[in-house]
């Protein structure tokens, strides 16, 4: 039997290579309108342009790109390689920087704490077995205040 999060791995693996819609890498119109990917409901004020943005679960080559493309110091950490690889491409395709870690959202021990200014996390909770331990993560990586 395995584990959740190899299940999980194996399946996002799979919808990647299947071009499933949960895996549509940003297209050049949306680095022309990108506040529409990273910032939809104004949540995020200001610009990001020098944060550091943590992109938890959030491989796939969508939002790591347009943060990075927008100035932010981007870390894309997703379970799934396939979804890793998206992020590289686009990077590489829109010429921006951005760092993979390829681990479970509720693992970032290859991260410090106290780094980031923003963490975007999709919905991707429910895929996990300890909610907890997710957002104890995150609250140790995220910067005070």
């Amino acid at each position: 039997m395995i584990s959740t999060e190899q299940h999980n791995q194996q399946a996002w693996d799979n919808l990647a290579r299947q071009g499933s819609s949960f895996a549509q890498p940003a297209t050049k119109e949306d680095f022309l309108r990108p506040e529409r990917v990273i910032n939809p409901f104004g949540w995020i004020p200001g610009t990001v342009a020098g944060k550091q943005v943590l992109c938890l679960a959030a491989g796939g080559g969508r939002h790591g790109p347009i943060f990075a493309a927008q100035q932010a110091d981007v870390t894309v950490v997703d379970l799934s390689e396939t979804m890793l690889r998206l992020d590289r491409e686009v990077a590489r395709r829109e010429k921006v920087n951005l760092k993979t870690i390829r681990t479970s959202m509720n693992n970032l021990s290859a991260l410090g704490n106290g780094i980031f200014d923003i963490v975007l996390h999709p919905v991707s909770t429910c895929y996990v077995e300890n909610i907890r331990a997710v957002y104890s993560e995150v609250a140790r990586v995220m910067k005070t205040g």
